[in-house]
């Protein structure tokens, strides 16, 4: 599951998968796509792998968790990538290299940290 997480373009389905892992909701697929019910109407994924609002949640959710999250931004010439690392109790759970922007890289290394603990837990969400 980590290789397929690591090829995840940000974009809806990234989204949708940190919303079942991190936020616990369940989607159902319609013709326009993938929806979930929050008790109002139904909703589609917040962008969280491509806006700055969308990361702000990934990371508040994480925090909450007892989860940090270590973004750095680094610049090569032109070029301007961002690391993030996933901590928890001084353990790295998850760390991405070189990504080309801060929500991409946030929402899949908090995928990926979360898939370790779940792991970890033997599946339990929480």
């Amino acid at each position: 599951m980590e290789h397929d997480v690591r090829s995840m373009q940000p974009g809806p389905e990234l989204d949708r998968q940190i919303d079942e892992v991190l936020f616990g909701r369940t989607f159902t697929e319609f013709p326009r796509g993938f929806c979930y019910h929050n008790g109002r109407g139904w909703r589609e994924a917040a962008p969280y792998s491509t806006t700055w609002e969308g990361m702000g949640l990934v990371v508040e959710e994480m925090q909450r968790r007892g989860l940090d999250v270590h973004i750095d931004f680094v610049t090569f010439g032109r070029n301007k990538l961002v690391d993030c690392a996933i901590i928890r109790n001084g353990l790295e759970m998850a760390h991405l290299s070189m990504m080309p922007n801060a929500p991409h890289a946030v929402a899949m290394a908090a995928l990926l940290a979360l898939l370790a603990l779940l792991a970890l837990r033997g599946g339990e969400q929480g």
